[in-house]
């Protein structure tokens, strides 16, 4: 019900938008397909101020902290999510990713709030091998958290399926 009326919403103001702006040619291959004017739509790349989150510029005691906090050893590999917990971001399929992987030094941390937290934990638990390969903080970081996380991981994971315009 509410996907529909957010689905409606999207395509009436879409309808009546002089310009679409979208993320990506994927969206707006997408946003073609669905029927809008190709004329209309234009693809603007997210961007992020290289210097505010520039790794560097957080001490090795603030990313070591962060990694402690999830009990990742500075020789092990710390694969970090952060987002909303919702299917389009693909949390779920990352964490089922995570039963296969083999070596038992990569860990992935999930960083975020959403209507998929139980999932995500359920999902965690029910597999034995998950319980110390995957760990989550279900809550709202200010964005200096967020940079240090991002500097005490070695990759950043964001396995969105689909990104709306």
């Amino acid at each position: 019900m509410v996907l529909r009326q957010i689905a409606s919403i999207e395509r009436k103001t879409g309808e009546a938008a002089k310009r679409i702006i979208t993320v990506s040619f994927t969206i707006e291959e997408d946003l073609i397909n669905q029927g809008f004017d190709p004329r209309k739509i234009r693809v603007c790349w997210n961007g992020v101020d290289t210097q505010k989150y520039d790794p560097k510029k957080v001490t090795d005691e603030e990313r070591l902290a962060i990694r402690g906090k999830y009990q990742i050893e500075d020789d092990e590999k710390m694969l970090l999510f952060i987002g909303r917990l919702v299917p389009a971001k693909g949390v779920i399929e990352l964490v089922d990713a995570m039963t296969i992987v083999k070596d038992p030094k990569v860990k992935l941390v999930i960083l975020g709030q959403g209507d998929l937290e139980g999932t995500v934990a359920n999902s965690i638990s029910q597999f034995c091998n998950l319980i110390d390969k995957v760990k989550t903080c279900f809550e709202f970081v200010p964005e200096e958290e967020r940079i240090r996380h991002l500097a005490a991981c070695d990759i950043a994971v964001f396995p969105s399926k689909y990104e709306p315009f």
